[in-house]
């Protein structure tokens, strides 16, 4: 089971890292000794005016790697194309690499001709140049998903997304990327400081344009960045088979996050005079998207919540202050509030205060909603609420189980899925309704879909509430399955956000009866919380998650049930019923 859970736990990291591991050399084919110049060759054929086919033609054992002069760069093929989006003469040059070193050999190739491409009347192309002028971007960073990470063959970042202002202070989200229609000019302006892969970084400080770092963020580096390093760049499009392809003649240029790679950026979405969508492979072979916009389109709010205490308890008053618009002319149209404990209100107006008590202790999260433009614009606000007010009564019931969730008419908050796109949760008729021990008429259908290691159903307390284990300890869930699937139940702190599962506890249960319902029963006594005390991070593990204070009251407020979790190959199905556990202080 331990294996299962590691294995789960590493494609939740791939999942929200914005990086991804170097190719290794064990695992390409068995290398040869070291070449030099005079013994690699490789073959070119032109294909039409604009694109050429390269081969590697070397009599050795080793690993081909290209520049093609167009500014993409291909690892590990021995055959490769490039398109040249304008005439001129370019390099190609091809590195070799065998386990007792490397060497290079270029030739050039000539384009004579200009691409055919109609640049006064292609649609993309006026847009990104504003009607044939010039025009100036920016990565979409209010939009979740201007950022993404899949897979080489991917169109939708299936592994990472970003959330809205996921990479705010790295410098990233001030970097400006212009097209000029005159000449095709390209011109990256990253205002001195910017985010970039590991992968980037060597070749960037070669050239000059990436200064010192900064600071490292995993395989993550904030840099100081020279742009007037990055010497002449030209841009170009192509449109095969109804797709657009953005290219960018030198590798020294960008065009949004820099891991390295191809600096051909495939169109996936484009929206006239709105944004662009596209997508490039990084020096790892994996997909890197972005989501970019015109910074003449852009409209932003900015400010900060501020909350004072009013001397009654646990009250608090909440406005909003340092407010910046772009642009300056743009209007507040209204703002509202989410106190975090399930209520909210809306201000009379945007420089109005609202107050609000909260009565249960616990950590709270006050969101300020700000409307302008047609847009909304968010800031937040952690509040710690040590003691329960005056005026609450405690309401709890010691070594009571309660249900809560039937499908039917029980249900104590809502249930979803952990990972929206990779699993879902359906109310469904019962399959099986004839017999114990379920005749219920309604039923919830959890699929984990194909691909996904750890999406599952999510049954969250509303904020503010814990379980408690030290009284009962145990959880049930009916399910039914055609295949006798691995169920996992995990208990997670929201709180915690992607670093929850550090300190996650968790119980897996086999399905023993296929076709037909069956109650499953989650005991967490004496199982640990976090994994060991020297793997991941050793101060969050307990031995016994039950006999723990930090870990038994007051601090779990999630399950997620999963089959088969760590598994990838799915899609798994599976019907669950009756979630029950122990009684919820303040939840009747």
């Amino acid at each position: 089971m331990k294996k299962t859970i590691y294995i789960s736990i590493i494609a939740v990291l791939i999942a929200f890292l914005w990086s991804s591991c170097e190719p290794q050399m064990q695992e390409g084919p068995t290398l040869g000794a070291a070449p030099d110049s005079t013994q690699l060759s490789f073959e070119v054929t032109q294909l039409d005016p604009w694109t050429y086919q390269f081969v590697n033609t070397t009599d050795l054992v080793g690993i081909a790697s290209w520049d093609l002069g167009n500014g993409s760069k291909i690892s590990n093929q021995d055959t490769v194309e490039a398109n040249y989006g304008s005439k001129g003469t370019f390099e190609v040059s091809m590195t070799f690499v065998t386990d007792g070193g490397q060497a290079r050999t270029s030739t050039e190739v000539e384009v004579t001709q200009e691409p055919p491409f109609d640049y006064a009347n292609d649609p993309l192309a006026q847009t990104l140049t504003k009607d044939g002028d010039q025009r100036t971007w920016k990565i979409d960073a209010q939009t979740p998903g201007h950022l993404g990470v899949a897979a080489a063959d991917a169109v939708e970042p299936i592994w990472w997304s970003a959330p809205a202002w996921d990479k705010e202070g790295t410098g990233m989200y001030t970097d400006e990327f212009t097209f000029v229609m005159q000449d095709r000019d390209y011109q990256v302006d990253a205002h001195g400081k910017t985010l970039i892969h590991v992968n980037a970084l060597d070749e960037g400080q070669s050239v000059g344009y990436y200064g010192s770092v900064v600071e490292s963020i995993g395989d993550d580096r904030v840099v100081n960045v020279d742009d007037s390093q990055r010497g002449d760049i030209q841009w170009s499009l192509r449109k095969e088979d109804g797709t657009y392809t953005i290219a960018l003649n030198n590798h020294d240029g960008v065009l949004g996050y820099d891991a390295g790679g191809s600096r051909e950026y495939t169109v996936l979405d484009w929206e006239e005079n709105g944004y662009i969508y596209v997508k490039n492979i990084d020096e790892s072979g994996i997909s890197r998207f972005h989501r970019l916009i015109p910074t003449d389109l852009i409209k932003q709010i900015t400010f900060e919540v501020d909350t004072v205490p009013t001397g009654n308890p646990n009250e608090y008053t909440f406005s909003i202050s340092n407010v910046e618009k772009i642009p300056s002319n743009l209007e507040v149209e209204s703002l509202s509030w989410n106190f975090g404990d399930g209520e909210t209100m809306e201000a009379s107006g945007p420089d109005a205060s609202v107050t609000h008590t909260y009565m249960r202790a616990g950590t709270y999260t006050a969101t300020a909603t700000v409307v302008g433009g047609g847009k909304e614009f968010t800031a937040s606000a952690t509040m710690e609420i040590a003691n329960n007010h005056p005026d609450y009564e405690t309401y709890y019931i010691d070594s009571v189980m309660v249900t809560y969730e039937d499908f039917g008419e029980t249900s104590l908050t809502d249930m979803g899925v952990n990972i929206p796109g990779e699993a879902s949760l359906e109310k469904v008729q019962n399959p099986d309704d004839s017999r114990y021990p379920n005749r219920s008429q309604y039923v919830g259908k959890v699929t984990k879909n194909a691909g996904s290691e750890v999406g599952g159903a999510l049954f969250q307390l509303p904020t503010g509430y814990k379980f408690d284990l030290r009284d009962i300890s145990t959880f049930k869930v009916k399910v039914y399955a055609d295949t006798a699937h691995t169920i996992t139940m995990k208990l997670l702190n929201s709180n915690k956000g992607n670093s929850a599962w550090l300190s996650m506890a968790f119980v897996s249960k086999k399905i023993d009866v296929v076709e037909g319902w069956q109650v499953l029963e989650f005991d967490f006594a004496g199982v640990q919380a976090g994994f060991n005390q020297s793997w991941a991070d050793p101060s969050q593990y307990e031995p016994d998650v039950t006999a723990a204070d930090r870990y038994n009251h007051n601090y779990y407020d999630k399950i997620e049930i999963v089959a088969n979790d760590g598994n990838a190959n799915g899609p798994y199905i599976f019907y669950m019923d009756d979630l029950e556990g122990p009684h919820v202080e303040g939840l009747k």
